[in-house]
This record gives structure tokens, sequence and C-alpha cells, in this order.
């Protein structure tokens, strides 16, 4: 495949708005500068009115400017991990380790635009397999350096922080060289991969055995395997394909002790379920140097289309009575009144505005939006739809049309670049102001500049 793009150190990335498309049946994204990155009239309209927001330039500091302390790693210890790994793959240069330095959340993504990177790793390390992987755990147990496994560096939920409560030096695992397919099992619909590799990737290598993954959360660009197995993923699919945790078959996890084989034997009722431990751990058990998945063949066709609901009660209620006849689709997206209305006045042309004015004609102008598409063989495609049509309409649903639903599929993994692109001409966090004195905290959440007098703890993570 192409070569993949990289996340930039102060957004999502890569530079410029990326759309979906099938080609030869595989789903790939391309840049289209026919895309605008800027907010609609209708979108500043509604945030100066409910917000009191005024539009004005916040671009981020210069990546030059950011703050980095010194790499606290011991020499000696550094010397142990460059005799293990070798010297290039014990890196603690500026711009290896801005760019490992947190996640993608909002927060995380405040404080590298305010130039503030008080989080990031103190080194870099990038284990080649299994054993080298669980030879610098138990190194890094022995001196007392933080873990913190990274692939695709894509986390919302504070999971890759490099600060420690007892101030210990953190370094970061990087899966990267670990991003190949293993083996690929056809009769059996199985594929075993390392944790590095991208979903992209994977399904480029699948493509060659006309099988997929699925598996398509919106961070699926450039989050990793690993990544879905330690987070328990789930993707815009789910509910037809199930939650990455119910695909996976098997893991490898490297602990400072050893490592576990889990899950590779047939289902059995004896015995705790040690696969489901490690699912979901997120790092704090070990880390997934292997994964063994079930995949499934490449769909002939898939069919999206949109639906309103006149609340969200009646959408739910509807989405429920699909689920108890056992006919819910393969995607289903249900936008709360909030969400709807902001993807409507985001969206822009003709069409929007046309859209926008069916509802409203309908009474669904504060309504729900919802998004459902079915994959498959085309004729049972067809007899799901019908079939799910019928009830839906029956339970009040009105139909949007096909172009709802396809331009959700082109744009659905849009939104965290164009987001973090409309910061830089339209974004509130420089109206953020330092906590008064004596308010609580949490490290988490406190604002670029924000000051807080006690020392309040990092999320949860590897502590080796």
């Amino acid at each position: 495949m192409a070569e993949q793009p990289e996340l930039t150190i102060q957004g999502w990335g890569p530079p410029g708005t990326r759309v979906a498309h099938v080609a030869d049946g595989a789903l790939e994204l391309t840049a289209d500068a026919a895309v605008k990155r800027t907010l609609p009239k209708a979108a500043r309209k509604h945030l100066a009115r409910e917000l009191g927001w005024t539009p004005r330039s916040t671009p981020p500091v210069p990546v030059d400017s950011i703050e980095l302390a010194p790499s606290r790693l011991p020499v000696p210890v550094r010397a142990e991990l460059v005799t293990l790994l070798g010297l290039e793959n014990v890196r603690d240069d500026r711009d290896s380790r801005l760019r490992r330095t947190g996640g993608k959340s909002y927060l995380d993504l405040l404080r590298r635009r305010s130039g503030d990177a008080t989080d990031a790793p103190d080194a870099v390390l990038t284990p080649a397999d299994t054993a080298q992987t669980a030879a610098l755990l138990e190194l890094c147990t022995r001196h007392g350096v933080v873990v913190v496994p990274f692939g695709g560096g894509t986390s919302v939920v504070g999971g890759l922080s490099g600060t420690d409560v007892d101030d210990r030096p953190v370094v970061v695992v990087d899966l990267s060289r670990m991003a190949g397919v293993v083996s690929v099992d056809v009769p059996s619909s199985l594929v075993t991969a390392g944790p590095g590799m991208r979903g992209p990737a994977l399904e480029d290598a699948l493509a060659e055995h006309d099988l997929t993954l699925g598996h398509l959360p919106q961070s699926w660009e450039f989050a990793t395997l690993g990544g879905y197995a330690a987070t328990r993923s789930a993707g815009q699919a789910s509910t037809g394909i199930g939650r990455f945790d119910e695909l996976v078959t098997g893991l490898t996890l490297a602990t400072p002790t050893g490592v576990l084989e889990l899950g590779h034997a047939p289902a059995s009722a004896a015995g705790p379920d040690l696969l489901g431990l490690a699912l979901g751990s997120e790092g704090t058990l070990g880390v997934i140097t292997e994964v063994t998945v079930r995949v499934r063949p490449r769909p002939r066709t898939e069919e999206y289309e949109g639906w309103s609901f006149r609340s969200w009660a009646a959408g739910l209620a509807a989405l429920q009575r699909l689920a108890r006849h056992d006919l819910l689709p393969d995607v289903v997206r249900l936008s709360d009144p909030d969400e709807t209305r902001a993807n409507l006045m985001l969206a822009s042309g003709a069409g929007a505005r046309a859209l926008r004015g069916a509802l409203r004609g309908r009474g669904h102008g504060d309504g729900c939006l919802l998004v459902v598409g079915w994959q498959g063989l085309p004729t049972i495609v067809r007899a799901r739809q019908r079939a799910a049509t019928s009830l839906l309409r029956e339970d009040g649903g009105k139909r949007a049309g096909t172009r709802v639903g396809e331009s959700w599929e082109r744009h659905r993994f849009e939104a965290p670049t164009c987001g973090t692109g409309c910061w830089t001409s339209a974004c509130w966090w420089r109206r953020w102001r330092p906590r008064p004195p004596g308010a609580r905290c949490r490290r988490s959440t406190t604002p670029p500049g924000g000051r807080c007098g006690r020392r309040c703890p990092p999320p949860a993570r590897s502590r080796w």
C-alpha cells in the first residue's frame, strides 16, 4: 500500500481533508481539496447565538516553541536498552518524544497547541518482537521505569500520558516495527498479525485473499490492531460484525515476568477467561505483541441510507424493535437532536438545504437523524433492507434517502481532521482562564495555563 500518513503533533492529520471511497472492493482514503474545512455560515451563527462565540484567529504556537524537558532516563539504563534493542531503537530526540506525547483527546491537543509537552516520555523504544518486548519490560521493572505502550497514538481517554505520580522516568514502547501479517488461514477465516499494523494496511493484505476485517473506528486510518484489542474498540459496523473484542480468538501478551499465549485453543467452559482479561487492559497487564482475529469475505455490496425520527426516544424505540426481531443493520448511527442539528449546520450546498427543509416539513426539524447500512451478498442485503424498512416506517420513521447515507459513508472519517482545522480560525481554547486558587481538579482536565495547588494523579497507566 502507499506510504502511511502520520498524525501531526498539534492536531489530527494529515494536513488536508481526506474522504472515503471504495476502489476495486477495497476502502481507501484520498485527499479531496474541494472539501472545505471552514465552518459554514449557519454553524457560525449558531455558535455565536448559543455560546457568545466571536470568530478570531487562534493559531497554535510553533512546534519549535513547545516546551520539552530534558530526558530523565538514567544513562546506565539507556545503555542497557541500547544493548538490548540497538542504538537506532532507543530514541530520546525532540521529534520522537513530541510525536509520542499523549493522545488525541481535546485536552491533549489543547495542551500541545498551547506549547505544553510536560507529559512527554523520556525516551521512545521500538522492539522488534515479543522476546525483545518482554526483555525490556523486565529491564524497566528492575530499574523502576514506567512503560506506556504506544500503537497509533489515537487515544482520547488519557491513556498515553507520559507523567507519573511518583516522578519516575517514563518510556514509550512504540510497536510500529511489529506491523506485519504473520499468517492467514482462509478456510478458518483467521488472520494473525502484529500489534502495530494499521487498519488500512491490514485491509490491503486481506484483500489479496478476498477477505476483510471490517472493523472501522473513526480513527481507522491511524489506529492499530494492538490498540483495538487493548481498548475493546468499537467500529462503525460493530452492530453487525461485533465489537473488536468479539472478533479476537487469541493474542500474545508480553509481561515483565514472561510471555502469555492466550485464547488460541478451542472455546472451553473450564477455567477463567484470561483472554477476556487481557482485552481492554490498556497496557496495565502487559504489552500485546500478536493478535489473532476472525475475518470474513469482503461484502459484494454495501447500501447506506438515512432516516429521521421526531425524537430520540422514538428513534431508540424503533432500533430496539429491530433488535428484538434480529433485523438490525450492520451500521447503525442514531444522532441525538444536538448532533443532528450540528451535522445539518456543518453540511452545505443545495442538497443540505433541501434536507433541512424536508425535515421541517415533516415535523422533524428538531428530531434525530439515523444512518443505517447493510453489507454482504446483494440478495441478502435487499431482503434485510426491506424487512427493516417496514418496521422503521411502522415506528414513525421517515426515509431521508440514500444521499444522506452515501454522504455519511464518504465523509465518516473527516470529523477529527476538520475539527482541528477549524480550531485555527474558530477556537475557544484561548478563552479558558486559570483556575481560581484552591479549586480542585484532576490533572487530565486542567486546561492550558491552568494552575492547581495540589499534585493531582495522572490517568491510570502501566507501572512496571
